[in-house]
């Protein structure tokens, strides 16, 4: 029995590593690159030695690798006290923008962790185990965690089972099929275990937060003199979450509003106001008085938040506001108390663009997450089975429970921002659940009536979790034979896989909160909900939303609703290669492998009739489903036509070529290929390079979503802070310029801030995505300092018919950026502003009967990125110093040299060396 037992905080974690140790030459922690590693593969023939590296599925006499590739071990994971490969694979520089459980989350499938290489989007990484697919856990809804996609939960990974995990950049589509445009992430596991291993890890962070456990354990036993075996796995791990206010250096709640000129300033107040005193992170910058005075349009602030709301509901007026409102605010205990505004920016109290730093009111910090709840518990069972010397039979079966819950979000709101049900709500003072202090001091002020303004925090917990059951089986045989005097060897396997995933969330009855806001009455002498009607129930209890915490336990079981969406993601693949050297040339053997696949993915997403209706605050959400299947050949050959047993001038040559044609039975035939080699003048130096045409296949939601509602904000591109930016300045300021001169009241825009309903849905027209990929490079291995490897490579890929969905945002830029504008009717300029539809004054309507957005799925024009990737490692034995084990450094560098993203055709922009996107 082997027991491992690491416990630490996440200060200490560094500590971690003894005899031998791992020193980082780089400010991410780095991974050793499988440049000139020679540790066997898990998946191995013990017999002959020969691998199967990552991107072919030739057996090699090494891990030579002829396409840029970075691995990870074990050891990598222990000595950084990891559990989690998606934590590991995070920290390397080629990866960013993966979904993970920090931040905010979508609305179905919250806690995944779904890797993203190069930021080209989670669903361009091909993500297998063990050299074969797994079932996605990607949501099929356009309201999911992630794009569209078969991503793959690197949750389900069991952290004892791991032997490396490696990443080869743009290659994959031809050996493994569809997703692999950016990379392909293969994680090779442990199947056979001899004994017991038990691992514990637990830690928390400085703050006494972030508690986190994680229990792993293998077991296996030989049978038949060894000629079988049997191993089982399981894991347990919980992770605790953090508010974003749970930290002090972020609980300033920076964010951006509008910088007011002078003027303005002086008219939102208050008295003595200045730079100095209104909550700016830098005092220096001045009011926005000119476009040439140096001071930007936009600043940064503390407390960034929205003064006509709060929790426990503001005293508001739509237009006017008299003596008490905006000035008081409903306490706890029902009684009215003194309302602080903060400081006002972009507009006055009553308008709809009114923001603030500081104050009372909604602050938008208060409501997201560093990193949600999370649990996750697998079982894993492997086995097999020597059949003959040269037949081996295998089985893996794995099991997964996962757990996802995000902490805090915007709950439904009554605001002056919005119209219909989340409208601010409106009162007589006579209201029998109003305090009696509350309705003197409204009397006294001369109210008759009065409307509350408020974030519904007590009606129901928005954020939901996420629950899933994952099954997958593996079985299959794999050996060697000869033929013609030559060996061969073969691999016939089938997956199978099923996920099955809910929900549950809560919303409000929208029917029962006007009945039960308007006191359970059909004709109350003022309706709280203008344009609702109240209808007899006798369930109803009433409900007061005076006061954080107001309502009654019996009126929230009344209000709020259950919901919950079931959704199943299933896969199907049966794959058969044979592979071997047929001849050889110059003594060196020619190899090839040829195989076949039939892969079939379905998946349905199913809201209960409650969501389907749309009788809460959000949108319709309408059930969507589908299936597809894919029948591909694929082959390839490896031809060495000089190597270091030839004695030949040069060290060594070779070049591959693979090709693999798929017929996707809803978009018809799409052939993928690569082509390259490697070239080494002398045993120092290598130089390498690959051409690679890939491709990704439409997923389900992206094909068969239906048209559904959905809330959406529209950016402002005519706000004084937006007008002169833009790919092309002088496009965008023309055609704003027109937009105003016909809509002088077109901003600020209200739908900026506050969603509005708009329209969504899929595309069964969609083609697959095309990319044409080439890498070159070099590896060094210097003879005069034995153990350091170096290796730098160039990447290049041109992404073609990039599958969007046509974001609101992208639409605003199509229509301000495009160089073809109607001057004349500039709410309609082009098509790309048509599907954004203005009212009189401009702005866009708020109108769910009739969504003013209109988005959806398309093929885009083209992404093209450019990049450096280098890997260094040195690794020495500590023997010239006494000491036992080996000193290793390792450092991994990603240079983003050009990422330019053309969506529409229209304005495309580069977003290398922006925040989010460094270089």
């Amino acid at each position: 029995m082997k027991l491992k037992t690491l416990m630490s905080a996440t200060a200490l974690v560094g500590i971690l590593a003894s005899y031998p140790t791992i020193a980082s030459a780089q400010a991410a922690p780095a991974a050793k690159a499988t440049l000139d590693d020679t540790t066997p593969d898990a998946t191995a023939e013990a017999d002959d030695k020969a691998i199967v590296v990552t991107g072919s599925r030739i057996r090699r006499p090494s891990f030579e690798m002829l396409e840029p590739t970075v691995s990870i071990d074990s050891k990598y994971l222990e000595n950084r006290n990891l559990t989690n490969i998606a934590d590991a694979l995070n920290e390397l520089p080629g990866f960013r923008g993966s979904v993970t459980p920090n931040g905010a989350q979508g609305g179905f499938g919250q806690g995944v962790n779904f890797v993203n290489t190069f930021g080209l989007g989670t669903n361009r990484t091909l993500t297998l185990v063990n050299g074969r697919r797994v079932v996605s856990s990607n949501v099929t809804s356009i309201f999911g965690n992630a794009n569209g996609g078969t991503q793959v939960d690197l949750n389900i990974i069991n952290p004892i089972l791991i032997d490396r995990i490696d990443r080869v950049s743009i290659g994959g589509a031809p050996v493994y099929g569809s997703d692999a445009i950016a990379g392909t992430v293969n994680v090779i596991t442990k199947t056979r275990f001899t004994g017991l291993e038990i691992r514990a890890t637990t830690g928390v962070t400085e703050y006494g937060d972030n508690f986190r456990y994680n229990v792993s354990g293998a077991y296996g036993i030989n049978f038949a003199d060894g000629r079988g075996n049997v191993s089982i796995a399981a894991n347990y791990e919980a992770v605790r979450g953090i508010l974003t206010n749970d930290r002090p250096f972020l609980a300033n709640g920076v964010g951006g509003q509008l910088n007011p000129t002078s003027a303005l300033a002086a008219t939102l107040g208050p008295v003595g106001r200045s730079p100095l005193n209104d909550g700016r992170i830098n005092p220096n910058i001045g009011f926005n008085n000119s476009a040439t005075d140096g001071f930007p349009g936009t600043i940064l602030v503390t407390r960034a938040g929205i003064p006509s709301l709060s929790r426990g509901g503001v005293v508001v007026n739509a237009t006017t506001a008299r003596a008490l409102d905006y000035n008081v605010q409903f306490a706890p205990d029902g009684t009215l108390i003194p309302y602080n505004r903060g400081t006002l920016f972009a507009g006055t109290i009553t308008s709809a663009a009114a923001r603030n730093s500081g104050g009372d009111g909604f602050v938008f910090n208060d409501f997201t997450q560093i990193t949600g709840n999370s649990r996750r518990i697998s079982a894993n069972i492997f086995t097999d089975y020597q059949l003959t010397d040269d037949v081996r039979l295998f089985a893996e079966g794995l099991y997964f429970n996962g757990f996802g819950d995000e902490l805090i979000q915007q709950q439904s709101f009554q605001s002056t921002l919005f119209g219909g049900a989340s409208a601010a709500l409106t009162f007589s003072v006579n209201n029998p659940l109003l305090s009696a202090q509350a309705r003197n001091l409204l009397v006294a002020n001369g109210y008759t009536t009065f409307r509350v303004s408020r974030i519904n925090l007590d009606l129901g917990d928005a954020t939901g979790v996420s629950k899933n059951d994952l099954y997958r089986i593996v079985g299959g045989a794999d050996g060697k034979f000869q033929a013609f005097g030559r060996d061969f060897n073969f691999e016939v396997s089938g997956v199978y896989g099923r996920n099955n995933y809910q929900d549950l969330s809560q919303q409000i009855n929208q029917q029962n909160f006007v009945n039960a806001v308007n006191g359970c009455v059909t004709t109350p002498a003022v309706n709280a909900t203008p344009g609702f009607t109240p209808v007899a129930d006798a369930r109803c209890v009433p409900l007061s939303v005076f006061g954080e915490g107001a309502p009654s336990a019996a009126a929230r079981a009344y209000v709020i609703q259950d919901t919950v969406a079931r959704s199943y993601i299933e896969q199907w693949v049966v794959n058969a290669n044979v592979g071997g050297s047929p001849f050889d040339v110059f003594t060196n053997p020619v190899q090839f492998n040829v195989g076949y696949e039939h892969r079939e993915e379905s998946a349905q997403f199913t809201p209960d009739p409650f969501l389907q209706a749309g009788l809460g605050r959000s949108v319709a959400i309408a059930a969507t489903g589908g299936r597809y299947a894919l029948n591909e050949v694929t082959g390839e050959f490896n031809l060495p036509i000089f190597t270091p047993k030839n004695d030949f001038f040069f060290h060594n040559l070779e070049v591959f070529g693979r090709g693999r044609y798929v017929n996707n039975a809803v978009n018809g035939g799409f052939f993928a290929w690569a082509a390259g080699g490697s070239f080494s003048p002398i045993a120092d130096v290598q130089f390498r390079g690959n051409f690679t045409r890939s491709f990704r296949s439409p997923s389900i939601v992206e094909l068969f979503a239906p048209q559904t509602n959905t809330f959406t904000t529209v950016p402002d591109l005519c706000a004084p802070g937006a007008i002169g930016a833009g790919a092309v300045p002088a496009i965008r300021t023309a055609n704003c310029n027109a937009f105003l001169a016909r809509f002088p009241n077109g901003t600020p825009l209200s739908a900026a801030t506050a969603t509005v309903p708009g329209r969504s849905g899929g595309n069964p027209l969609l083609r697959n995505e095309e990319a044409n990929s080439y890498t070159y490079g070099v590896i060094f291995r210097p003879r005069f300092l034995r153990g350091m490897t170096l290796s730098v490579d160039y990447l290049n890929i041109d992404l073609k018919q990039p599958i969007a969905n046509l974001t609101v945002a992208n639409i605003a830029g199509a229509c301000f950026d495009n160089p073809v504008f109607n001057a004349a009717d500039p709410a309609n300029g082009n098509p790309f502003c048509s599907l954004i539809r203005r009212d009189a004054n401009g702005q866009v309507p708020a109108d769910p009967a009739n969504p003013a957005v209109t988005s959806g799925f398309v093929n885009g024009q083209k992404i093209q990125v450019e990049a450096i990737q280098s890997s260094l490692e040195y690794s020495t034995k500590l023997d010239g110093l006494n000491l036992p084990g080996s000193l290793t450094l390792t450092g991994e560098l990603f240079v983003l040299l050009r990422r330019l993203i053309d969506t529409t055709g229209v304005a495309p922009a580069r977003s290398d060396g922006t925040v989010g996107d460094p270089t």
